[in-house]
């Protein structure tokens, strides 16, 4: 697979956090779907599964920036 340009922001769908996550990783672990394309005619939008510091609402604007092989969503 190619990798791919992603846009730097997006809006956010749906989030979670996880109080008990994989080992590696301290808790709370705050994840969001975001959506960062609205999809051309016929197909769907493009989303992404992004870490976010806090909680957060769903239609909140967020910036995206990788870090390692974490993708982060974070106020703009």
């Amino acid at each position: 697979m190619a990798g791919a340009q992603l846009a730097a922001r997006g809006v956010v769908e749906t989030w979670t956090t996880i109080e008990v996550p994989p080992e590696g990783f301290d808790p709370p672990v705050h994840v969001a779907l975001v959506r960062i394309s609205p999809g051309a005619p016929g197909r769907p939008a493009v989303r992404v599964l992004a870490r976010v510091e806090r909680a957060v609402e769903a239609g909140e604007t967020v910036a995206l920036r990788s870090a390692g092989d974490v993708l982060w969503a974070l106020p703009p």
